[in-house]
């Protein structure tokens, strides 16, 4: 048993991590050269991958209803199984044949996958997630048209690095509750993330961005509309324009987060029907501002709260007229006015004036 499958299966809560045993006394294994005339064998033998797959292969025959293949197959680019059945020993060899497989087996929820680099392009259906327990699992695209990742509704992305493609992720309009956890989004021709507008702003059409990195996309690391957003303990970083680009209809949460080294606006927002909470974030080095407010229409909340807005090229918060209002606008959404609230350095302006004066 390779050391790579036998990390991933360790890592597993279960059903593995209670019927595997190494012992610590077995032997690494031993090299034997046997030389006949002109012909070289090269003979190797493990003793301890050969016990760790016997324990492995025990512990599954003995627990099978433990294991639950209906729910819960495995994907590894690199197996050398002749038989898949997308069991952990006999594993699928590509993702498309993993998702072809859900499509005729409508039980499986739960895609693993062994660390490797997977082509994307991929329709994530509707009620499948996504796992990989470990750094060096990717999903890449090298396309500059294609969406590297299109996610359904209701699916779970967790522990993946996805690379490439126009839109790296992209969530469709229908796309109900997505969670991207322990996520790195990188490197797409146009955005990291990017959601069409969804027809209803409450939690059935929410994203949720946790414990990830959105990092190094030529437009904007994520590009939102109408719906609701959770960000927690996650950066948008060194992206080409925003970091963070949100539109009317929504209601955002951004919370914990580092938004810094982007090309244009750390987090921009238009202000007409939304509610939107920025706490406990660090803003800085961005291109312009390090959050900007755009007005459009009336009926916004705004708390930014608890922040550190550092070093940001034009205001630290801009509050910009791009349509006709009447006031109070600005002064009626921002609820606490921010400049109680927050610490500001090094910004060329640290709140725009229009901030207090609309």
């Amino acid at each position: 048993m390779p050391q790579i499958i036998k990390n991933f299966l360790l890592k597993q809560k279960k059903p593995f991590q209670k019927f595997i045993r190494v012992k610590p006394e077995e032997k690494i294994g031993k090299f034997n050269l046997l030389l006949f005339g002109s012909i070289t064998l090269i003979a190797v033998f493990s003793i301890r991958q050969i016990t760790v797959q016997k324990n492995i292969q025990t512990s599954l025959e003995n627990n099978l209803s433990k294991f639950q293949i209906t729910t819960d197959i495995f994907v590894n680019k690199n197996s050398l199984t002749e038989n898949e059945n997308g069991s952990p020993l006999q594993p699928f060899k590509t993702l498309p044949q993993a998702l072809e497989f859900t499509q005729n087996n409508p039980a499986v929820k739960n895609i693993y996958l062994y660390p490797g680099q997977y082509q994307g392009v991929l329709e994530i259906p509707q009620n499948i997630n996504l796992y990989a327990h470990h750094s060096d699992t990717f999903i890449t695209n090298h396309s500059l048209d294609e969406k590297t990742l299109t996610l359904n509704g209701h699916n779970i992305i967790r522990g993946l690095i996805i690379q490439g493609g126009r839109y790296t992720i992209y969530i469709p309009s229908e796309a109900q509750s997505i969670q991207i956890k322990n996520c790195k989004i990188e490197n797409a021709s146009w955005y990291g993330i990017y959601n069409q507008k969804h027809p209803e702003t409450n939690d059935q059409y929410k994203l949720e961005l946790i414990n990830s990195e959105i990092s190094s996309n030529y437009r904007q690391g994520l590009y939102l509309q109408k719906g609701t957003f959770i960000m927690k303990n996650s950066q948008a970083i060194n992206n080409g324009e925003e970091g963070v680009d949100l539109h009317i209809n929504m209601n955002s949460t951004i919370l914990d987060s580092q938004i810094s080294n982007n090309g244009e606006g750390g987090i921009e927002t238009e202000l007409g029907n939304i509610n939107l909470t920025i706490q406990n974030c660090l803003i800085e080095n961005n291109g312009s501002s390090g959050i900007n407010l755009q007005s459009d229409f009336e009926n916004s909340i705004v708390k930014i709260e608890n922040n550190i807005l550092n070093d940001n090229q034009d205001f630290g918060i801009r509050c910009a007229l791009h349509s006709k209002i009447s006031e109070p606008y600005f002064t009626k959404a921002l609820q606490p006015y921010p400049a109680k609230a927050n610490q500001f350095s090094g910004n060329t302006t640290s709140i725009d004036s229009n901030c207090w004066r609309y």
